[in-house]
């Protein structure tokens, strides 16, 4: 539209922009199109990429109940073994049993700890491969088809 207005015009303000906007949605719809090959393929491909999503907060949230449910079995045996060691303690009969019940109890609490934790870790690495995994793959797909020439 012009900077000028000329006689008998309307003008309302922002719709050149708003036009401008209209222009480049319609631009990418046509590219859409042709890329994809056509509106049932593209609502195809928006179903799919849904689906994607779906499956991927699936996942996601199938990992993370599994490792909250390790983190708090792993509190849970910590809070054991606590309350055993702390009855140990108290049937001690001299401060060296004590600190050598002490020392074991902190050891074996260490090992588990580091352990329980690697594992905890690797469930982590786990979630996010499985939540990316979907979409990723029709990341990929859109990219495989945005290269090819349109048909």
């Amino acid at each position: 539209m012009s900077a000028t207005k000329k006689a008998g015009e309307t003008r309302i303000p922002g719709t050149e922009n708003g036009r401008e906007a209209m222009d480049a949605m319609d631009a990418f719809m046509r590219n859409s199109f042709k890329t994809f090959g056509g509106y049932d393929q593209w609502l195809s491909a928006g179903r799919e990429n849904v689906e994607a999503v779906v499956k991927a907060g699936k996942a996601f949230a199938k990992g993370v109940q599994e490792i909250n449910q390790a983190v708090f079995g792993l509190a849970q045996e910590s809070v054991q073994d606590g309350v055993e060691t702390t009855k140990a303690m108290l049937a001690c009969r001299t401060l060296d049993d004590v600190v050598n019940l002490q020392a074991k109890a902190a050891t074996v609490g260490l090992d588990r700890w580091l352990t329980e934790g690697r594992k905890i870790s690797e469930m982590s690495l786990k979630v996010v491969e499985e939540s990316v995994a979907p979409v990723a793959e029709r990341v990929n797909h859109a990219m495989d088809r945005m290269g090819r020439p349109a048909a």
